[in-house]
């Protein structure tokens, strides 16, 4: 009986540690996207700066205010790591790309003849 009680308590602090950390990835999970709206929302504010249009003309409940551009990129740089280089990255035929300057090449050039 004292084996079977020590295994169900074993059972439930496992359970508990589970329910631990699934809250705190879905803790995380808000946390990025609270960041990814306040970018949406500098974005909006720079390109309606950007354009001279009011705020309340995207959308009258919308207060822009109080978000602060240098506040925002900094936190963003302090939790996000560096981006990889986009002509590389992104693999769509940059100046880094292994096939750069050959597609174009390939049906303009004859091949030499083998032998």
């Amino acid at each position: 009986m004292r084996q079977t009680l020590l295994e169900r308590e074993h059972q439930i602090a496992e359970m508990k540690s589970n329910v631990g950390s699934h809250l705190t990835g879905i803790y995380q999970r808000l946390s990025n996207i609270r960041d990814e709206a306040n970018q949406l929302e500098l974005q909006l504010k720079e390109d309606a700066e950007e354009w001279n249009i009011r705020d309340t003309a995207i959308q009258p409940g919308l207060d822009l205010s109080g978000i602060n551009s240098t506040q925002e990129q900094q936190t963003t740089a302090e939790t996000r790591p560096p981006a990889t280089p986009r002509d590389y990255a992104d693999g769509k035929g940059g100046t880094l790309s292994e096939d750069f300057g050959l597609k174009g090449n390939e049906a303009a050039t004859p091949q030499p003849p083998r032998y």
